[in-house]
């Protein structure tokens, strides 16, 4: 019966840990990605968007991910906040601009990036982001 008290304890704790590991990780990817805009490193960048984003970008520019992700006047700021929920997460930077990451087989990659509150009611038009899947 001893064991059963650290056990349950230990199970408690775990999900806490792996919530940290993924905080870090996200802001990570999302540091490399604006020091990577900061550079003018498209392709450094680039390869921090999922997949669907990359693509919808040089849909909606007309331009390579490299070429087009420096047009989107994107300015670097410190990460004010960090939140995640399993598989999504996001982050508020201090400029007042928020990042949506999610969790791929590749690791956490940015979904949606730019992100401000709009004008009008939040459950009709909650955000306009720069660049999104």
């Amino acid at each position: 019966m001893r064991w059963i008290l650290p056990a349950v304890l230990a199970a408690a704790l775990l999900p806490g840990c792996g919530q940290s590991a993924s905080r870090d990780d996200v802001r990570a990817v999302t540091d490399r990605f604006y020091a990577a805009v900061a550079d003018d490193d498209g392709a450094t960048a680039c390869a921090q968007l999922t997949e669907q984003t990359l693509k919808q970008l040089e849909q909606d520019e007309k331009a390579t991910c490299a070429q087009a992700v420096g047009d989107l006047g994107l300015a670097p700021a410190r990460i004010a906040r960090v939140e995640v929920y399993i598989t999504n997460a996001k982050v508020d930077l201090a400029n007042g601009a928020s990042a949506y990451l999610e969790q791929t087989a590749h690791g956490w990659r940015i979904s949606a990036l730019g992100c401000r509150a709009t004008e009008g009611d939040p459950e009709d038009q909650p955000q306009s982001c720069a660049a999104e899947s």
